[in-house]
């Protein structure tokens, strides 16, 4: 698998507006707890009906060094695709849910799966300490946000496959840390942070009321400048969309 590492500045303020997980005691760089997670995703993936497609290992609250959660896409031989949910806590797993088939539109026969048996935890903790050793002087680790192994499968929607090897398995992770001397711990910080975007439109500032980190940041597609659902003036970072994009790209 081609092994990609992705380095996050993340800021101290995500730990305090967001809270949405318990602490389980699994340190997002430890081996143990990749051992743990790698354990769960086996005992839980029925791989005589399914193949797995992606497999993510996630932090539960954002900066918390505390690995929460594993999610899986998997692909049956009637072609359905689903993702599911399991938790380090021991919690029940969530339901199987469908897969947006416009993104992703596996076929089982096809599909060569991430073979949960082949994953090692050791591998994965010193690829995480190799990350963390390419740090700059003058920043301190704080998490892995989110481990993850995908393999590129078919899109409903032709435009998706653009740059994709069918079949071609990859492994991601996102490191998050901080300057030394500029963690973010208030709104004011916050919203100093990107006073130089726009002075009317700064999005940290809480105008109408507070609203979720993730209203805007999303993990697992583009980015979402939701001032712009009102305001079609509001500075769109490099990257990001805008509301009325994010809703025409997703009803594709």
């Amino acid at each position: 698998m081609r092994h990609i590492f992705k380095l996050l500045a993340a800021s101290v303020a995500a730990a305090t507006i967001c809270s949405c997980s318990s602490l389980t005691g699994y340190p997002t760089d430890a081996e143990a707890s990749y051992a743990k997670a790698i354990e769960i995703a086996k005992k839980s993936v029925d791989t005589d009906k399914f193949k797995v497609y992606s497999l993510s290992f996630m932090e539960g609250e954002t900066l918390s060094d505390n690995l929460f959660l594993i999610s899986v896409k998997l692909v049956n031989r009637d072609n359905q695709a689903f993702s599911q949910s399991y938790y380090m806590t021991g919690l029940e797993p969530t339901a199987l849910r469908d897969v947006q088939r416009t993104f992703e539109d596996p076929e089982y026969e096809t599909t060569v799966g991430i073979d949960l048996t082949k994953l090692d935890a050791a591998q994965i903790a010193a690829q995480i300490a190799q990350a963390k050793a390419m740090l700059p002087e003058g920043h301190t680790f704080k998490s892995v946000g989110r481990y993850q192994i995908e393999e590129d499968v078919p899109a409903g929607n032709s435009a998706f496959n653009r740059n994709k090897t069918f079949g071609q398995q990859h492994t991601s992770f996102v490191v998050r840390f901080t300057e030394d001397g500029k963690e973010i711990t208030s709104r004011a910080d916050l919203e100093a942070a990107t006073a130089d975007l726009d002075s009317t439109y700064n999005p940290h500032t809480a105008q109408h009321g507070e609203y979720a980190c993730s209203q805007c940041h999303k993990a697992h597609s583009q980015s979402v400048n939701y001032c712009t659902q009102c305001h079609s003036s509001a500075p769109v970072p490099e990257g990001w969309l805008t509301t009325t994009e994010a809703k025409k790209l997703f009803a594709l």
